[in-house]
């Protein structure tokens, strides 16, 4: 298990042009139920920010939490 927390008391989140894609299963099993994610527009979606935005949030009280089982390179 692969574990990292941080947690912030004050902090502000924007748009990179750097972002991890996430999606379930391999390559062929993309489909409309199944889409790519960027990491960042799941923070965007937990913020309730639009598709796109240029701005940025000042978010208090931050906690991110990620666990990956497992992990081996391809």
């Amino acid at each position: 298990m692969i574990r990292r927390s941080y947690e912030f008391e004050n902090g502000s989140a924007r748009p990179m042009n750097r972002g991890v894609l996430l999606w379930n299963g391999s390559e062929v099993d993309l489909s409309p139920d199944n889409p790519r994610r960027l990491f960042h527009d799941l923070v965007y979606e937990a913020v309730g920010a639009e598709d796109v935005w240029s701005g940025g949030y000042h978010l208090k009280g931050i906690t991110v939490t990620i666990e990956i089982e497992e992990a081996t390179r391809q």
